[in-house]
């Protein structure tokens, strides 16, 4: 999650869902290797062996991934950044600004400055969506894995059927894709868990049949929940604040996990109730698809850099509002983010570049003020 979250703090608003899509894709293709490694292995201590030991590539590759700049700049490490923003610069063949590093003081205000998780529950707004995030991730955690833990109960070859489930995600991603930035991240989400659950309860008519038709439905489901997935790791990066981003995602992300292990017994109650565990989806889908409705929408805009930014974050942000298809290499600037400091396009705001450094002077005296 945190590479993912330092790739797109680099990466201009519109290619932000094409890159959580890209980074999906190796998740996909692990699922669909991972019942080819059951089968072949047919021991579980084999199996967690040859699943981990792909791990050790991280210890010797970190050092390839480039720190975020903004990041850096909100933790007063003012020369690293300059310095990283100019290599971006150079590379997408910008122009450096002279004055990069007085800039870049301007805007840090100096120091270290440590935060923690506890400061997202300070100001209402931010503690309301981090709420909403959790209750959604947590639904998505639940929906997802409850599925796939319920192969034990579904007909058919269970190692087929989880190749089924892994390569229904490869749609999943081109088509969640599409929707963020078509329908939105708020709508995409609500319509995903809506049609999730749809799918999942449509199998109820045919259960304890040896009919093929409620396995291409609950894969059907599982494809949608997976979009879901791919839009809250989208919409976690974009609301939590550049300072909070890695400590919110993660806060968020060990909560869901921590309800996430309640998953197996969803499919456990099969047990008693063939039904059951398909109604307990249900209700976890309706759950998210309403908490969903009332995270604002996010597409487009420039990321929010503190607390105070998130705080004043899309506040007039209407429920049955749709900001239409975002083209390829552009971006929506809301009020909030106008009347915000951050980094502008110095460094080039294409595929591969980063919001730079080209500070307006009444942006400077507001940033100063305010660090004062």
């Amino acid at each position: 999650e945190l590479s993912l979250i330092i790739v797109l703090e680099q990466v201009s608003p519109s290619w932000r869902s094409f890159i959580t899509s890209a980074s999906f894709l190796l998740w996909t293709l692990g699922m669909c290797v991972l019942p080819l490694l059951a089968w072949l292995t047919a021991s579980w201590r084999i199996l967690c062996i040859a699943t981990s030991l792909p791990f050790a590539i991280f210890a010797t590759s970190y050092w390839l991934l480039p720190e975020s700049p903004s990041w850096l700049l909100s933790q007063g490490r003012v020369t690293e950044t300059a310095q990283l923003l100019g290599d971006i610069a150079r590379r997408n063949h910008r122009p450096v600004p002279n004055d990069l590093k007085e800039q870049l003081s301007l805007l840090s205000g100096g120091g270290n400055v440590h935060y923690g998780p506890l400061q997202l529950f300070q100001s209402s707004n931010v503690r309301k969506r981090t709420l909403h995030l959790t209750i959604c991730y947590t639904c998505n955690n639940l929906f997802y894995y409850g599925l796939t833990y319920n192969i034990d109960n579904m007909s058919g070859n269970q190692f087929l059927n989880f190749f089924l489930f892994g390569i229904s995600e490869l749609p999943a991603n081109v088509l969640g894709c599409w929707m963020a930035d078509f329908l939105g991240r708020r709508w995409s989400q609500a319509l995903s868990f809506f049609l999730a659950t749809a799918f999942a309860l449509a199998t109820l008519p045919l259960l304890g049949t040896s009919s093929w038709v409620p396995t291409v439905l609950l894969t059907i489901s599982k494809m949608f929940v997976t979009i879901s997935f791919l839009v809250i790791y989208i919409q976690c990066a974009e609301i939590y604040p550049t300072s909070h981003r890695g400590s919110g995602t993660g806060l968020t992300s060990l909560i869901s996990g921590c309800f996430g292990t309640t998953a197996p017994y969803i499919a456990y109650l099969s047990n008693y109730y063939i039904w059951s565990p398909y109604l307990v989806l249900a209700c976890i889908g309706i759950v998210g698809l309403v908490v969903s409705s009332l995270i604002p929408e996010t597409m487009g805009e420039d990321l929010p850099q503190t607390l105070d930014d998130a705080e004043n974050y899309l506040l007039n942000e209407k429920f049955f509002s749709y900001k239409g298809k975002l083209p390829c290499g552009e971006k929506r600037t809301s009020a909030a983010s106008k009347n915000s400091p951050r980094l502008r396009s110095a460094a080039g705001t294409g595929r591969f570049g980063t919001e730079g450094a080209k500070l307006t002077a009444t942006e400077s005296e507001r940033n100063q003020q305010g660090h004062k």
